[in-house]
């Protein structure tokens, strides 16, 4: 099972992202801080996503639309009352040139949504928010999030059949844990 391999052959590209970016969740201070860290998640999110649409389509899996996780970014940004002309893009993104690379690159992307709860639950102790309009992004799916990953699960495995699809996926899922933790570290 793709899956299976994925989580096996990304484990550490994995953990150092998470780690680095709960390290930094928990240095959070105010709504402002909160506003940094989201801008650099929208940066990087979203080209990714731009790329990631050209080759995952609506008639193959119809609730993409659903998991465009930079609608989510801007929504709390605004509800910040950041302006959504100040936010830089990464130029740096995975390299998405075909079906299997998107895959992976998604995995990494709708993995994220899994641990959301989590945080969504220590930003709001932390900060004092008594408001969830700020933690979008967080909430993800809320209580389908474990659905839309079986659901994606299994588009997965109906998507890579040969172990050269797979292997691509796999290399693209760490490219992006890997892209990913430089562009929120580049400062």
């Amino acid at each position: 099972m793709i899956a299976e391999q994925l989580k096996k052959d990304t484990l550490e590209e994995h953990q150092n992202l998470e780690g680095m970016i709960v390290r930094r969740l928990k240095q959070l201070e105010n709504k402002a801080d909160l506003a940094k860290v989201l801008k650099s998640f929208y940066g990087f999110y979203n080209p990714l996503e731009t790329a990631i649409e050209k080759f995952i389509f609506k008639s193959s899996l119809p609730d993409m639309e659903t998991r465009r996780k930079s609608s989510w970014l801007l929504q709390d940004l605004q509800n910040l009352e950041v302006n959504n002309e100040e936010l830089p893009l990464c130029d740096d993104i995975t390299t998405i040139s075909n079906k299997s690379q998107a895959l992976g690159a998604m995995y990494v992307l709708e993995g994220s949504t899994l641990g959301g709860e989590h945080i969504n639950k220590m930003l709001q102790k932390q900060l004092n928010l008594n408001d969830e309009a700020v933690l979008t992004f967080f909430s993800s799916y809320k209580e389908n999030t474990y659905k839309k990953w079986a659901i994606f699960l299994k588009f997965l495995e109906n998507q890579t059949n040969s172990k050269e699809e797979q292997q691509l996926a796999i290399q693209s899922a760490n490219e992006t844990f890997t892209k990913f933790h430089k562009w929120l570290t580049k400062d």
